[in-house]
């Protein structure tokens, strides 16, 4: 126990301890205050670049999903693009095939018609060669030529429209033909379309799909980092409670015992 001549020297030790005590408390408060706040601001500026990143890595893989899909949907185009260009390609080929068939067929026609007229011609001649060479009167020959004119003309008739009727007959055939190919075209390229425009929707959906499970992906990661932070702020604001706690603590029990050497050294002169 240290000793005092007067009680001025005493009162002025204790309140120089006093004053020790109080500064080195308020010291380790500041301290304490001091490292809460730079760990929470580096807990925070730690938070805040996470959540950028994340926010900017799902615009990333949106952009990046976009792209793929655009470039899977050109693909699907250009795909159907040339498979109507080989349907139409072949619809044309049909096309010519059917035509030049018909146009052998009314080469054909009249190759025949020209045949019949031709026979019918030439046997005419040979009857008028006959009538001619054959001994009768003037008015008997004029007559049978006259007879003989008329069933020519007859049978040229006949001939004329039995191959008006199979030049028409040959015509509804082609227009059938023509007709059938190209309902069938039409058709193929309806159900290309239909195809297409499936396609398409199917990758639009699957898009749509893997965008929303991204922002549901994101939502829960910037969730559960928001939860981590709250977690470790809160710990960091814990911690900082306990020091000083303690360091109160520490303080008025250093408090406890100036005031028990302050009196003791009091109680020296009182005696």
């Amino acid at each position: 126990m240290k000793s005092f001549q007067t009680i001025e020297q005493a009162e002025t030790y204790f309140i120089e301890l006093y004053e020790e005590l109080e500064q080195e408390y308020e010291q380790k408060q500041q301290t304490i205050e001091k490292n809460e706040t730079q760990i929470k601001e580096t807990l925070h500026k730690q938070y805040e670049e996470k959540r950028k990143r994340l926010n900017a890595q799902i615009i990333q893989d949106e952009q990046a999903l976009k792209n793929n899909s655009e470039q899977a949907i050109q693909k699907i185009k250009t795909l159907f693009k040339n498979k109507k260009e080989i349907i139409l390609k072949n619809y044309k080929l049909e096309q010519n095939k059917i035509s030049e068939s018909y146009q052998k067929q009314i080469e054909e026609l009249l190759r025949q018609k020209l045949e019949a007229e031709q026979l019918q011609f030439q046997k005419y001649v040979e009857v008028q060669h006959q009538y001619s060479v054959k001994r009768c009167t003037s008015v008997e020959l004029v007559a049978e030529l006259e007879d003989l004119t008329d069933n020519l003309n007859q049978a040229m008739i006949e001939i004329l429209e039995k191959y008006e009727s199979l030049f028409e007959a040959a015509e509804l055939t082609l227009e059938g033909h023509l007709e059938n190919i190209h309902e069938t075209y039409e058709q193929s390229i309806e159900k290309l379309e239909e195809s297409e425009e499936a396609s398409q929707s199917q990758l639009e959906d699957q898009l749509f799909e893997a965008l929303q499970y991204g922002r549901e992906q994101l939502e829960e990661k910037l969730e559960a980092l928001q939860v981590s932070f709250v977690e470790k702020e809160q710990d960091i604001e814990d911690l900082a409670r306990q020091q000083t706690e303690k360091i109160e603590e520490a303080y008025e029990k250093e408090r406890v015992r100036l005031d028990e050497l302050q009196e003791h050294a009091y109680a020296q002169f009182d005696e």
